[in-house]
Parts: C-alpha cells; sequence; structure tokens
C-alpha cells in the first residue's frame, strides 16, 4: 500500500527536526548565562564572555549528547523489541536501515550540538560588547540616575 509519503524525505525531517531542537535547548542555556554574568559585571570583554560561554558549552555538552542518543533510541525502542520478538538476529537489526538511520541521527546530533557550542558563545559575547550596545546600556543608565 502505498500512502504517498517518501520516507527517506520523512527521515530527513525527523532528524533534522530533533537536532534543531537539540541545538535550540543548547544555545539557549548557553547564552543565558553569558548574559547574566554580563548584567553582574559589565566589565568583562567579549573574550572572557566567549570563554565564560565555552566554559558552560563543556560543561552541558556531555548532558546533550546523551539527550539526543537517550531521544533517538526511545523512539526506535519499540521497533528493536519487536525486531527481537521476531528473533531477529543482532547482525541482521545491525545491518537494517532502521539501526542506520538512528545512527546516522544520533552522530548527526552529537555534531550539531558540538558546533553550536563555540558558535552560539562566540554570537552572544559579540552582541553583548558591540559598540552600539554599549552605547545604549551606557544611555540607560545614565537615564535611570
Amino acid at each position: 500500500m502505498n500512502i504517498g509519503i517518501d520516507m527517506v524525505q520523512f527521515m530527513v525531517f525527523t532528524i533534522i527536526l530533533a537536532v534543531i531542537a537539540a541545538v535550540i535547548d543548547l544555545t539557549i542555556t548557553i547564552s543565558s548565562p553569558i548574559y547574566e554574568l554580563h548584567q553582574v559585571n559589565p566589565t568583562l570583554t567579549q573574550y572572557e564572555l566567549f570563554q565564560s560561554g565555552m566554559r558552560v558549552g563543556r560543561e552541558i555538552l556531555a548532558t546533550s549528547a546523551n539527550t539526543i542518543y537517550l531521544a533517538f533510541f526511545g523512539g526506535q525502542l519499540a521497533l528493536f523489541i519487536w525486531f527481537f520478538k521476531l528473533k531477529y538476529s543482532f547482525g541482521h537489526i545491525i545491518n537494517s536501515k532502521i539501526f542506520a538511520q538512528e545512527f546516522i541521527s544520533i552522530i548527526l546530533g552529537g555534531i550539531a550540538v558540538a558546533i553550536s557550542i563555540p558558535i552560539t558563545a562566540w554570537i552572544t559575547a559579540f552582541l553583548i560588547k558591540r559598540p552600539s550596545r554599549q552605547r545604549k546600556m551606557m544611555s540607560l543608565s545614565i537615564n535611570r540616575n
């Protein structure tokens, strides 16, 4: 029965959607502490803010990678149980398309999360310390007094 859905495109879509969700979660988790750190100590340089973001990113990288792994594995757990119930061999499961899809999804998700850490830290530090923002922050503090 053909339902009119290209499963390869659907697979790519689900991978992209899951990776985007993980990256969004990670970028908010990195950028928020950088902004709060700047609020507490506005004298920090762009490089110091970037380094702080990188430290936060290193701390949460393993957690984010585990979240991606568990999300993908959990999503396919029923299928793997079904494979074992049908007495598929371990080698057959490892060589199946669905296993390859999950493995590629996990790898791509981990790469996307790892790449987004320095990019997020740099962009956040740059946006906080850009000259136009500094002038605006100074004018706001002058207006409060």
